[in-house]
């Protein structure tokens, strides 16, 4: 505003605008509109930056959030293929003292930490010795996959999830090859 009044004066030679356009100039405009620009320039974000900046957050969040999810499942899976891991050696060491596998956790010579997430099974059906690696009926939720060793003497591993449970079967086909659908409800996969 303070130009306006500038280029007003600027045209006409009067007494006015010698005295009281050079006091006006000097005193009133500078002034104002060194105000004027200051508080424009102090005034905060607007609110299409604000906008800006929310949404771009949202777009991040939404993005990280699921790589997020599938991270913490395949550490709890890589938890649970630790502890299979460390029960198989025991009950090898088991088998070669006695001559036969046990169900008995008991009877081994470890303590297997007690997993948040998953339960730990041996089986022997037939005389084939059988480790399954289920979630936890109460901790389980979509995604989290389950696994089973065999302790014949091919060793076979496999990991298994649900049909309809994508995540899971995400995690498990990163982990081995597909291998057979077993009566339609869960998803082999060989390790």
């Amino acid at each position: 505003m303070g130009k306006i009044y500038q280029k007003m004066y600027r045209g006409r030679k009067t007494l006015s605008k010698g005295v009281l356009g050079g006091l006006l100039n000097k005193y009133v405009l500078k002034k104002f509109s060194f105000h004027f620009f200051r508080l424009r320039r102090c005034g905060g974000f607007t609110l299409i930056e604000l906008l800006v900046v929310v949404l771009i957050i949202g777009i991040l969040a939404a993005v990280a959030l699921p790589q997020y999810q599938k991270a913490v499942i395949r550490s709890r899976a890589t938890e649970a293929l630790v502890g299979a891991g460390v029960l198989v050696q025991a009950l090898d060491r088991h088998f070669m003292a006695t001559g036969a596998y046990t169900e008995d956790m008991e009877n081994l010579d470890i303590v297997l930490p007690q997993s948040k997430y998953y339960q730990y099974l041996i089986r022997l059906p037939e005389g084939n010795a059988r480790i399954q690696i289920y979630p936890i009926p109460g901790q389980w939720y979509k995604g989290f996959p389950s696994f089973e060793y065999s302790l014949e003497k091919n060793r076979t591993r496999y990991c298994f999830a649900s049909v309809n449970d994508k995540q899971a079967n995400d995690i498990c086909s990163s982990l081995g090859k597909f291998s057979h659908t077993w009566d339609n409800t869960s998803n082999y996969y060989k390790m």
